[in-house]
């Protein structure tokens, strides 16, 4: 998330967990959507793995991944416009 060290000062640590968990809960959906493994969350960095589990080509891994990519920013996108706060991710 950028600039999130800023974004989490200006909040509660409830408004924090809440701002987290669902934008990360969007994330697993699509993860499982992708076929796409996620592999941990620690603080404000979520990150996956494509071809791994399950196993696939490169090739079919490779747009299991942009593919995820593209809806994770349209879901941190829309995820912002429903909670009032801007959220971008890289």
């Amino acid at each position: 998330i950028c600039s999130y060290t800023a974004l989490s000062s200006q909040l509660t640590p409830r408004q924090v967990v809440a701002l987290l968990g669902g934008l990360y809960q969007r994330f697993d959906a699509l993860c499982e959507q992708h076929g796409v493994y996620k592999v941990e969350i620690v603080g404000d960095c979520w990150m996956a793995a494509s071809g791994a589990f399950p196993a696939c080509p490169p090739r079919e891994a490779a747009l299991r991944a942009a593919r995820l990519a593209r809806d994770m920013v349209r879901e941190a996108r829309e995820f912002a416009a429903e909670g009032g706060r801007r959220v971008q991710i890289r």
